[in-house]
């Protein structure tokens, strides 16, 4: 509980203004809940006195208007609180968001996207941001309840105080030897929700390759596994919340009942009087809510402070791709890259994924990477837009390391397109343009023309308009891969990476594909990975890549004749596309 209250403190400073009114308002509920009794008091015993009509109204209309007080405040309180807790859980969960979509992919390949969004969206709604605002409004509201409520009864009779509060310790050991047991059921709680929510993501965005293997069977399975392991620790965390629920509830409640025994007996003997008797009724009573209140108020700070730790550990994640400051400025027009002895490593002691790879392409030249499967290539791509760090040696563009380059303004340099095409809900105008100011439907039109793809945006209900889904399920994974290009070629990019995103075009429309950018995009530096021998071949520089090592270097011819690796590769792929048909020759 206490990391959740020193996690949410800076927030409450920010919003002392709002936070003292809702305190301030918790204090006023309490001042009218204490009222009420004292009054009530003095209006029973002034019945035995012989009271007049007047005092019996007086009293009457003093209650009434404590009620009416009580009633208005917790009104107000409600509808601050409220307001305070979406805002809240908008700062935080913007907060943790801001921090995410900074991170390198490092980070992503250790947490599940679902496990995220579990973070991002149950943590913080359901947990942390209730907590902060309606949680501790309540614990204060209900704390000073109960100091009110003691005060007031010591004043009356002290000795019958102290039976109203004699099951306490009893609350308060109990307390601390669950709370462990609390904060552990919880937080498995919080787990096998996350992994629901992963198993879900995966599920439903792999829901092709489940239907087309028949699968759906042992998806109900594989889900109703996790299904019951939440089940179990909900049902878990909930009967260990029930009795701690339970023993502060009847602890309080056996105050109440010793306050009528004790009472009862005093009243017979003459030492109270029966509107004492009755004003230590209501006190009593109030005790029980404010010490259940308190109750739950520890669960949800135990709860709190398990998602406090799960942000946390996103927040405390750091990016190893660093922003420098203050950044170098980089020159318009085209760019040249460098390569000079890279290599990298995925951890400081791990064995180098790349190494010491050099080459150097100018303005206009395209550039195949080639090799064998896990040799590296999408390595190498990815270190040039800085989705990871070189371990060693330097990337230039121009005469810039581009780690001295701000991340924002080389990117922006950069026209990208992944292995796997990634496209986002919403209409093809928006996947292309992607947040982007200064462009107009004319760039967007000509980025599809490009893409070879303007045929089909004709053909489409409302053209550049038209909603493809989630994750573009309406969309083929030809015209995937054509909507990534033109959105990587857009802005005119002066440097082009084209991650083997053509394998789902035919053999015609990449051919038209290459002529297109190589007129749209002139003096553009392209690298690419491709399996096509034909599109190899074409290249102005080739890098032949084996176990991370650059092995060969030169075009088409060059390599041919050196024979060695180049040869093998382009030699079985060749034969493979003969064997299919499907051949573009070189």
């Amino acid at each position: 509980m206490i990391k959740a209250i020193r996690f949410v403190f800076p927030y409450w400073v920010r919003y002392k203004g709002r936070m003292t009114l809702i305190v301030s308002l918790g204090v006023m509920a309490a001042a009218a809940h204490i009222v009420m009794p004292l009054v009530m008091r003095h209006l029973i015993d002034g019945l035995k006195a012989g009271f007049t009509y007047a005092l019996i109204m007086r009293d009457a209309a003093i209650i009434m208007a404590a009620g009416v007080s009580l009633a208005l405040v917790n009104l107000f309180a409600i509808r601050n609180r409220a307001w305070m807790n979406l805002r809240l859980e908008w700062e935080i969960r913007q907060m943790v968001f801001e921090h995410l979509v900074r991170l390198d992919r490092g980070f992503y390949h250790r947490y599940p996207t679902g496990d995220l969004v579990t973070r991002l969206v149950d943590d913080v709604q359901e947990k942390l941001s209730w907590f902060a605002c309606s949680g501790v409004f309540r614990a204060v509201q209900s704390g000073v309840t109960f100091m009110a409520a003691l005060a007031a009864m010591l004043w009356l009779k002290p000795g019958l105080a102290l039976w109203a509060v004699s099951p306490l310790p009893f609350l308060l050991v109990f307390h601390v030897k669950v709370r462990r047991l609390i904060s552990e059921r919880f937080a498995e709680v919080q787990k096998a929700i996350s992994a629901i929510f992963s198993f879900l993501e995966a599920c439903f965005s792999g829901i092709r390759v489940v239907k087309a293997n028949r699968k759906e069977a042992s998806q109900d399975q594989a889900f109703a596994v996790k299904a019951v392991a939440q089940r179990d620790a909900e049902v878990a965390a909930a009967r260990v919340h029930a009795a701690f629920g339970a023993f502060f509830h009847n602890g309080g409640l056996l105050g109440v009942v010793l306050v009528f025994l004790a009472g009862g007996l005093q009243v017979m003997e003459g030492r109270i009087t029966i509107g004492d008797l009755v004003a230590f009724q209501f006190f009593a009573s109030m005790l029980v809510w404010p010490v259940f209140d308190m109750g739950n108020f520890v669960v949800a700070g135990r709860r709190a402070g398990v998602c406090v730790g799960r942000i946390e550990e996103i927040l405390d994640a750091t990016t190893t791709v660093v922003e420098p400051c203050p950044p170098a400025a980089l020159p318009p027009g085209p760019l040249s890259l460098e390569f000079s002895g890279v290599s990298y490593r995925a951890v400081a002691e791990g064995p180098s994924l790349l190494k010491d790879v050099s080459f150097a392409a100018r303005p206009g030249m395209r550039v195949a990477v080639v090799g064998k499967l896990g040799s590296g290539k999408s390595l190498l791509m990815a270190l040039i837009p800085r989705l990871v760090d070189v371990s060693a040696g330097r990337v230039l563009a121009g005469d810039s390391d581009i780690r001295e380059l701000g991340l924002a303004e080389w990117r922006s340099r950069i026209g990208f397109v992944p292995q796997e095409p990634v496209i986002f809900s919403g209409t093809l105008r928006e996947n292309v343009a992607l947040g982007r100011e200064g462009l107009c439907d004319g760039d967007v039109k000509a980025a599809f023309a490009a893409a070879q793809m303007a045929s089909e945006i004709a053909s489409f209900p409302k053209g550049i308009d038209t909603v493809v889904g989630p994750r573009g399920l309406t969309l083929s994974g030809g015209q995937k891969a054509r909507v990534a290009v033109a959105r990587a070629i857009v802005t005119r990019p002066p440097i082009l990476l084209l991650d083997d995103c053509t394998s789902a075009m035919d053999a015609d429309t990449e051919d038209r594909l290459w002529e297109a950018l190589a007129t749209s995009l002139p003096g553009s530096l392209q690298v690419f990975i491709t399996h096509r021998p034909k599109t190899v071949a074409s290249a102005d520089l080739i890098l032949t890549l084996d176990n991370g090592v650059v092995v060969q270097t030169g075009t088409h011819q060059e390599l041919m004749r050196a024979g060695g690796l180049y040869k093998e590769i382009y030699q079985r792929v060749q034969l493979e596309m003969e064997l299919r048909g499907t051949i573009g020759g070189p």
